[in-house]
Order: structure tokens, then sequence, then C-alpha cells
């Protein structure tokens, strides 16, 4: 685990593209059953994957009383002041008013990527936390 003022090995960039694939295998595993045609398990696994569903995610899972060791703590803040570079915020300008709701999702992706190598265990713990609120989205979609 990281110690205060210890910088993580991986920047928050890399850890969010580990934690983006995490992130999508664990909801793509979610949605295998029952069977379903390819476009479904698509249109299934996408609602999820979105920044602005991360970012809601990341609200969610702080709001229903997780808390984020000093360690997730410091990723979150280095997350979102990294994706606010200007050199990435160019990349992503087609995000438009959504920047902040994208360096959200980063940052729920770096701690999911962070917790994938450093504690596999909190990473189950997390994503449990969070199915009541793939269910509750999914109830919110399929009324839509």
């Amino acid at each position: 685990m990281l110690q205060p003022g210890q910088r993580p090995v991986h920047t928050p960039q890399q850890l969010a593209y580990l934690g983006d694939a995490v992130w999508s295998l664990h909801v793509r595993c979610k949605y295998l059953s029952p069977p379903k045609n390819f476009a479904a398990y698509r249109t299934a696994a996408e609602r999820h994957v979105s920044a602005a569903r991360q970012s809601s995610y990341l609200d969610q899972l702080l709001a229903g009383g997780w808390r984020l060791s000093p360690a997730e703590s410091r990723l979150v803040t280095w997350a979102k002041r990294e994706m606010a570079d200007p050199r990435f915020r160019l990349k992503y300008s087609a995000a438009g008013s959504q920047q902040g709701a994208y360096r959200k999702a980063t940052a729920f992706e770096a701690v999911i990527g962070h917790l994938s190598v450093e504690d596999p265990a909190r990473l189950q713990e997390l994503l449990q936390q969070l199915e009541p609120h793939l269910a509750v989205q999914d109830e919110r979609d399929t009324k839509q």
C-alpha cells in the first residue's frame, strides 16, 4: 500500500487504462446470463461504461458510505488533477462540458485499476457495493 507522500508506480492514466478494462470485464461478465444476442450483450454493457455513468458510480459509492483509504483518496485527487492538464484536455475536447464527469470517471477507473493490482479483495468489495446501483440503472434504462 502507498504511504503518505509516496506516488504509485503507475500513473493515474495507466491505472485508469487498467481499471477501464477491469470494469468493462466485470460489467460484461454480469450480463452473460441469460443468453442474449451479441447486440443485446453490447447494449447492456455499454450503459455502464460511459464516462457519465462511471462518474455517477463514483459519486454513488461515496454517498453510500464507501470510505476511500488515504491512498485511494490521494489517487482520486491525483487522477482528477492529471486529467485537467491541458495535454489531456485537448485530446478529449469532444467531451466539452462533460470534462468534469470525464475526470471523475478517470478517477473511478484509476481506483479500480489500483485495487486490481494492490488489493483484489477490496476491489471485490467495491464491485459488490456497486451491484445495486447497476441494477437501479438497468431498471431506469429499460423504462426509457
